[in-house]
Formats: structure tokens, C-alpha cells, sequence
């Protein structure tokens, strides 16, 4: 990840709007993306939850202390935002489709390959969209990934495989011929 540099950021800091758009720019394609699956791929919303993460981060900028990336900053009040409107949309739907019941629909027709993510990313948590895209689609490392949901790097990994696991064993007679 291309990090942007101090001087851009302690002038943003010191309320430049050009400085501001540059860090806007540099970092809002990857924070959309992680946003758009981490909420269940809602454009509407995740347009919605980025632009709530660049009003919080632009209110916190002056607390930003270089003790870390400034993307992983940026990325941690990114994936804090997203978790508060998945929160706020269970509340309000009062639903969520489980994995289990989603894998007993064998008899319906295969699935595009947007469809079956799509279905894959409703049976999971808002924290386990986020850190499999972001691992799997971004790149990002589990030390990165670690530092922005605030567990252990190894915790990460093992909740990777476990997860990669579950999906296996849920959808193999859907990716059989």
C-alpha cells in the first residue's frame, strides 16, 4: 500500500482542503471496495459510510499521532464506521441470513459467480466481510489487518482458515459440475 506523506497530512491536519482532497483521493478507491462487502455490497450505503469515515477522520485528524501508517488510522475509523451501520441495519431489518440456510438451498439453480458472493457475503459477519476482503481481495497483511480490527495477527490467521473451511464444506456440491 502507497502510503501518503507526512507533510500532506499535517496540513490537512492544519485544515488544507487541497491537502484533504489528496488524502481523499489517495485512499477512498480501497476504502470503498473494503466498505462495499463489508456492508453486503450496497453502493448506495457504502458511498454513504465512506463519506461518514472521511467526516470522522477529517474531526480526528488533528489527534493523528504518526505512531502508526496513516492508512491503517484511516482504515481502523473506516472499518468502525462500517460496523456501526451494519449494527444500525440488523437493527432496523431485524434480520440476517445464517450460511446454513443459504447452503440448504442446494436445488436452486448455480449461481453466477456475483451471485454466489453475494450470497456468500450475507452469511457472514460485517468483521468477517471485512478482513476476508480485505486479505483476500486487497491484499492487505494480517499484521495491517491486526491493527485495524485490534486482535492478534495469528488470531486473524486461524479465523481465516476456520472460515475458509466453513465455506469449503457449505458450497462444494455448488462449485461441482
Amino acid at each position: 500500500m502507497v502510503e501518503i506523506d507526512d507533510v500532506t497530512i499535517k496540513r490537512a491536519a492544519c485544515g488544507s482542503s487541497r491537502a484533504f482532497k489528496a488524502l481523499y483521493e489517495c485512499y477512498a478507491p480501497f476504502l470503498w471496495k473494503v466498505i462495499y462487502r463489508t456492508i453486503q455490497a450496497d453502493p448506495h450505503a457504502a458511498a454513504e459510510v465512506l463519506q461518514q469515515s472521511y467526516i470522522r477522520a477529517y474531526s480526528a485528524l488533528k489527534k493523528f499521532k504518526f505512531d502508526s501508517a496513516f492508512s491503517t488510522w484511516l482504515y481502523r475509523i473506516t472499518y468502525n464506521t462500517a460496523l456501526t451501520y451494519v449494527i444500525k441495519a440488523q437493527k432496523r431489518n431485524q434480520r440476517h441470513t445464517q450460511l446454513s440456510e443459504i447452503a440448504q438451498d442446494k436445488a436452486a439453480d448455480r449461481l453466477s459467480d456475483k451471485d454466489m458472493v453475494s450470497r456468500i457475503f450475507a452469511g457472514l459477519s460485517a468483521e468477517e466481510r471485512f478482513v476476508l476482503t480485505a486479505r483476500e481481495i486487497s491484499g492487505l497483511t494480517y499484521e495491517e489487518i491486526a491493527d485495524i480490527v485490534g486482535k492478534a495477527p495469528g488470531a486473524l490467521r486461524t479465523a481465516m482458515h476456520r472460515l475458509k473451511a466453513r465455506l469449503r464444506e457449505e458450497y462444494k456440491y455448488e462449485y461441482q459440475s
